[in-house]
């Protein structure tokens, strides 16, 4: 069977063996995607789950007792490691703004980035179009270094720091897309705001609750993670939300717009319909892809890949991972604990002596994998690098599935099968 895998900016072949008894999980799609982003963007915006953008401005200059003119906005955007398609909502958005009156000196774009690195130039330009938000400025979220405020501290325990410019806004408008998350449940909504725009210190404490059982992807109801978030994200809130659901080719299949709790639980409920991938039995082999660019962006990223492959793989199997990391490893204290260790059994050791620490979360979530499973990983890291993060090095996919399937015949397995998984993240296994 030969099969292309996103991989990086492009695909990847392979061809799985006929002995192999081969499974290809694609992700259902719930409604055909539209070709122009712009279409789905616009519909929401006509049709919100509660008042429509125009008026949500009106009413809160008659609140706050300003002119339109006067008031200060701000809009959140998701930065590189997201696909979304910011050119069509910016520019919807920033249009409606206008004819009500918002002055684009008055407007501001937050790229929240929380704990991620800062965007290269050429990524700023993709983040945000310059012919489209000429006039407006644009301010990069960096925890730890920019200026947060206080809002509240949760029942869990986490203090909320927020970004300044989004808490003395007197507008705020949230937009991200909404898939299946690793700790969250599923992304977008609040997370733009607690998370992208959160002080270190906040995103830290609510990652701690990553060690708590019901802290899964797919899981919104009792996630402590996302219950955490959602707690936090109330004491400031949001004026008006626009969040997207992406098909496999990163095309728009549904938008949702409008106030805050309706439109985000409705588009989580869609999210989910889509991203469910049913399998019958785990199989001796799963190859994934992490679904390409931009998931595959660094292994900080793409390691999730793998937590969601987990249910899919028998125990003491074997995984084999797509994933081209054009930007290295990611954060430096992930690749630093995975260096420092002898396994990935020594990681999770390590992180329960020492409890929870930004950044080595990473290394913990990737070596809770990396202990129940080999992996094979095709990728742009060299050798060393990728035998540092407990990974069996590949010089391609094929080379990695030849291998991965002369590993099972070696034990006994002569005709092993195979779980295929073009689209990694984002993604919902369920058992028939």
């Amino acid at each position: 069977m030969r099969i292309s895998l996103p991989y990086g900016e492009g695909t990847s072949d392979i061809d799985i063996p006929d002995i192999c008894r081969t499974s290809v999980l694609y992700r259902p799609e719930a409604g055909a995607a539209a070709d122009n982003a712009a279409e789905p963007v616009e519909d929401a915006l006509n049709h919100p789950l509660g008042d429509v953008l125009e008026s949500v401005v009106e009413q809160r200059a008659s609140d706050l007792g300003k002119n339109v003119s006067e008031l200060n906005a701000v809009i959140v955007v998701s930065d590189a490691t997201r696909g979304v398609p910011n050119d069509a909502i910016l520019k919807s958005i920033i249009s409606r703004l206008e004819t009500v009156g918002v002055r684009r000196d008055n407007m501001a774009i937050l790229i929240a980035c929380g704990k991620h690195r800062q965007p290269y130039e050429d990524e700023m330009a993709r983040i945000v179009n310059p012919a489209i938000i000429k006039g407006i400025r644009v301010v990069a979220h960096e925890a730890g270094k920019s200026e947060t405020t206080y809002v509240g501290t949760t029942s869990y325990g986490t203090e909320v720091h927020i970004d300044s410019n989004y808490v003395r806004a007197d507008l705020r408008i949230i937009t991200g897309m909404i898939e299946a998350h690793q700790l969250a449940g599923f992304s977008g909504g609040a997370k733009s705001v607690f998370i992208g725009l959160g002080s270190e210190q906040t995103i830290s404490h609510n990652h701690s609750l990553l060690v708590r059982p019901s802290a899964k992807m797919g899981i919104f109801e009792g996630n402590p993670v996302r219950e955490d978030i959602e707690e936090g994200f109330g004491f400031i809130g949001t004026d008006f939300m626009l969040n997207v659901v992406l098909d496999t080719q990163k095309l728009v299949l549904k938008a949702f717009a409008g106030t805050y709790s309706e439109a985000y639980k409705e588009g989580v409920r869609f999210a989910a319909d889509a991203s469910v991938v049913y399998f019958d039995e785990p199989a001796d082999i799963a190859i994934v892809s992490c679904g390409g660019h931009p998931k595959d962006i660094n292994m900080y990223q793409a390691q999730k890949a793998l937590a969601h492959i987990d249910p899919m793989l028998k125990p003491g199997g074997v995984a084999v991972l797509l994933a081209r990391c054009s930007d290295g490893v990611g954060e430096g204290l992930f690749m630093q604990w995975m260096h420092e260790a002898s396994s990935p059994r020594d990681v999770l050791d390590r992180f329960q002596r020492e409890g929870f620490i930004l950044g080595a979360h990473k290394a913990f979530l990737l070596a809770r994998s990396l202990d129940k499973f080999k992996t094979f990983l095709v990728s742009d890291l060299d050798e060393k690098t990728a035998r540092d993060l407990f990974f069996i090095p590949s010089p391609t996919a094929q080379t990695a599935v030849d291998e991965a399937v002369e590993q099972c015949r070696n034990a006994g397995i002569l005709n092993p099968s195979v779980i295929v998984v073009p689209q990694g993240i984002g993604i919902l296994p369920k058992k028939y």
